[in-house]
């Protein structure tokens, strides 16, 4: 009879260690998850979780330099930028040059005002969303015009009204603008920048006309001063210095 007790007790002891192994405690489950997600990240995965975001790029952005194309700021075809921060905004030195020629009617009389500009602008840039490549850039520059005013279809040098619409002018100017635009930047320092809306207004400091006639003035004064938009491919691709 203790023999077979004994016999029992022993059987019952074996299924029990049996049992136990075979069930696994959470702890042990958990220590095989987390020995599982310690697998080493890939090249393409490590690349994403340090790359940086349009305003952790912004902020690091202290100065740079960029080649303008277009009509990145009024007035000019191209250029040349020179940005630095100061305080909160990305700030700019802006200088370019260009040809230009507006048409427009005075008197039932059409006319076009064509010349050249030399012009320079300091610019504050503010990146109004607060986290994306949108920005608004209010600037201010001086600007130099020079070129004639004609009037188009009846050049008949007896036409009077003719006559007063024909003139040389040179012009000095302080313009106001108004930039919006996106700037992207790349972790390797490069950024692109395209400007798709200008508006801009001029106060003229000097005139010259070789003709002064009030027809002349209104017109070039008008195509000159504006307000005006000005459009076109307005890119710049520059290069911010401590990327």
């Amino acid at each position: 009879m203790l023999r077979k007790s004994i016999l029992c007790w022993g059987l019952g002891a074996m299924a029990m260690a049996a049992s136990a192994a075979e069930t696994e405690t959470p702890a042990q489950v958990e220590g095989q998850d987390d020995e599982q997600s310690a697998e080493p990240l890939s090249a393409s995965d490590r690349a994403s979780a340090l790359a940086y975001t349009q305003k952790e790029l912004q902020d690091k952005f202290q100065t740079g330099a960029s080649l303008d194309l277009g009509r990145v700021t009024p007035w000019s075809e191209l250029g040349a930028a020179f940005f630095g921060r100061i305080g909160g905004p990305i700030s700019s030195l802006s200088l370019g040059f260009g040809d230009f020629e507006y048409s427009g009617n005075l008197n039932q009389r059409n006319y076009m005002v064509s010349g050249h500009a030399e012009s320079a602008y300091v610019a504050a840039r503010y990146f109004v969303l607060g986290f994306g490549p949108l920005y608004v850039e209010p600037a201010i520059g001086l600007v130099h015009w020079n070129g004639d005013v004609k009037p188009r279809g009846n050049d008949d040098i007896d036409d009077i009204a003719a006559s007063a619409l024909t003139s040389r002018f040179d012009l000095l100017g302080a313009d106001i603008d108004v930039n919006l635009g996106i700037m992207w930047l790349f972790t390797n320092g490069v950024f692109v920048d395209y400007n798709f809306l200008n508006l801009s207004h001029a106060l003229l400091l000097q005139e010259s006309y070789t003709v002064s006639t009030s027809e002349a003035r209104k017109a070039i004064r008008t195509q000159i001063a504006g307000p005006i938009s000005m459009s076109g491919i307005n890119l710049r691709v520059g290069y911010a210095f401590d990327f």
